[in-house]
């Protein structure tokens, strides 16, 4: 684990609370916050025994820091390591640290959380898809049957670990997408960046296109907004629905439909409807469509969820759509992200090739690739050559 550093350097030395890393200007000012914030960590006497000498101040926060550092390996292992009668690791929260360690509720929190933020991430060696890269950003086309990020900080297996793997270095991931949609993420390489970048999202001037293989036959060129908030699923916690309970989160999502073909089914072993699909079950659609989904909000499972919603479930979606041999995982793909680079304030588009099995799926169907999402000497180029110790 890496320990966090005693000051930080800036006009006037501080010093730092070993537990939140609050910065503390005078001595009498630290022993006052210790005292709340980690009480567990403050022993009166020592206090009183160094408190007057800046030196001894110092020593006397080495000390406590190698206490916390001591805690924080104590509460992982509390939450993340330990087994139950059977052999098999039991994931506890932050109840059972403060009460194992002793602490109350809240230092208990930010015990676990300063723990969490100070594993290093696993690099993995695996390759990435870079389609757009420069000294700020970069941007993957993302394989489907891959998580974005990493279960457990000290887990690896998914795009970030990737990714990190690729840089040599630790970056700040600005999105995700759902495991078996591919598609454009974009991560930052600098936290100044990516605060940049997340006001984007927030204040919705970033622009995202999919595209989507759906079931039934729908107008080509006609345009629809679907607005249905979601809600959690009511059993199921890694499940949405569309609902307007108290705890729904209003969302939009603008549908483009780009072109429709045959696709007559039989239900069968092969062909079947997913369980939380809200469609009549009792047929098979005789057509499929092609359509640009561009969300206005950022919900999970938005785009899937709403697409079902107006009766044109995702094909190959085992949630919520109809599940056929020929479309392997859910036909969603994340076709391009524009938006204005927060740098350079030049507009970029980046766009993310269509993998092979969703064209498959589509010649199944009659249809072919959008132009707009074949590679093309348009796409955003980054301003500078890639760096060489990443090839």
């Amino acid at each position: 684990m890496q320990q966090p550093s005693k000051r930080r350097k800036r006009d006037i030395n501080a010093f730092l609370c070993p537990s939140c890393t609050q910065q503390c200007l005078r001595i009498q000012t630290l022993g006052t916050h210790i005292t709340k914030c980690c009480p567990d960590l403050f022993y009166p006497q020592e206090w009183e025994d160094c408190k007057d000498s800046e030196v001894k101040v110092e020593a006397f926060l080495e000390s406590l820091l190698a206490k916390e550092l001591k805690l924080r390996q104590q509460a992982l292992a509390i939450v993340f390591h330990e087994k139950d009668d059977t052999g098999q690791r039991v994931r506890r929260d932050v109840t059972a640290v403060a009460d194992r360690l002793h602490l109350p509720q809240q230092r208990a929190v930010t015990l676990f959380r300063q723990a969490q933020r100070n594993i290093e991430l696993v690099a993995d060696p695996e390759p990435v898809a870079v389609i757009y890269e420069d000294e700020h950003l970069l941007a993957v086309n993302k394989p489907e049957g891959i998580i974005t990020a990493p279960k457990h900080r000290f887990m690896g297996g998914s795009l970030v670990n990737r990714i990190i793997g690729y840089l040599g270095c630790n970056m700040h991931p600005l999105h995700r997408l759902d495991m078996y949609t591919s598609g454009v993420v974009l991560v930052a390489k600098d936290s100044a960046v990516a605060s940049k970048m997340h006001d984007h999202f927030k204040y919705k001037t970033i622009s995202k296109r999919y595209i989507a293989l759906v079931t039934g036959a729908m107008e080509k060129g006609a345009h629809l907004t679907v607005d249905a908030a979601i809600d959690q699923h009511p059993s199921i916690k890694e499940a949405r629905v569309i609902g307007d309970g108290p705890e729904a989160l209003p969302s939009q999502t603008e549908v483009e439909v780009l072109d429709s073909g045959p696709c007559s089914l039989q239900l069968s072993d092969e062909v079947q409807w997913a369980p939380q699909t809200t469609q009549d079950t009792s047929q098979c659609p005789s057509a499929a469509s092609l359509v640009c989904a561009r969300p206005l909000t950022g919900r999970t499972h938005q785009i899937r969820l709403h697409l079902a919603h107006i009766g044109h479930a995702i094909l190959g979606d085992d949630q919520y759509g109809l599940m056929v041999p020929w479309a392997p995982r859910q036909m969603l793909h994340a076709g391009t992200l524009s938006f204005e680079h927060p740098v350079t304030s030049q507009p970029v588009t980046i766009t993310a090739p269509l993998p092979q099995d969703f064209r498959s799926a589509l010649e199944h169907c009659g249809m072919q690739c959008p132009s707009w999402l074949e590679p093309s000497s348009e796409q955003a180029q980054p301003p500078q050559a890639q760096p060489d110790s990443h090839t």
